[in-house]
C-alpha cells in the first residue's frame, strides 16, 4: 500500500497521488483574504526553501477532499495542521462570471464560486513533478 502523504518535517507535505507539495499549515496567513490578495500572497511567498508557491486549481483542492467526512472533509490520516472548516480559494476563475472564482469548503467538501472580492482562506501549493 502506497503512503498518500509524506510529511517532510520542514513545514511541507507531499501528496504522492498528485506529486504536489502543500504547506503543512493550511492557514499560514492566519486571516481571510480576497482572491487577489491570495494570488499576491502565494506568488510572493518564499518559505521552506521554495519561492514557487501558488494558489491551487479547483481540481487540486478537490483532490484533498473526502465528501463522506464531515466537519472536516479531508482525506483520512492527512498530516495537515490548522485546516479551517470553511472556504479556501482556488486559482480557477468561474468561466460564466469572471469576477467569481471557485472555492472548496473544507467543512463538507462542497464546491462553489463566489465574488473574488469576498474574503476566504488560502492554502499554498507548489508543483514539484512526480
Amino acid at each position: 500500500m502506497t503512503i498518500r502523504f509524506i510529511d517532510h518535517e520542514d513545514g511541507t507535505v507531499t501528496d504522492n497521488l498528485t506529486g504536489l507539495m502543500w504547506l503543512k499549515n493550511a492557514n499560514l496567513p492566519g486571516a481571510y483574504i480576497t482572491w487577489q490578495q491570495a494570488l499576491d500572497y502565494t506568488n510572493n511567498l518564499t518559505i521552506c526553501g521554495y519561492s514557487d508557491w501558488r494558489l491551487p486549481t479547483i481540481e487540486e483542492l478537490n483532490n484533498l477532499v473526502d465528501r463522506s467526512r464531515h466537519n472536516l472533509a479531508l482525506i483520512k490520516d492527512h498530516p495537515f495542521l490548522n485546516v479551517q472548516s470553511d472556504y479556501y480559494w482556488s486559482s480557477s476563475s468561474f468561466a460564466g462570471y469572471p469576477y467569481n472564482a471557485w472555492l472548496v469548503n473544507m467543512r463538507n467538501g462542497s464546491v462553489n464560486h463566489y465574488s473574488k472580492s469576498n474574503n476566504n482562506y488560502v492554502w499554498p501549493v507548489r508543483s514539484q513533478g512526480k
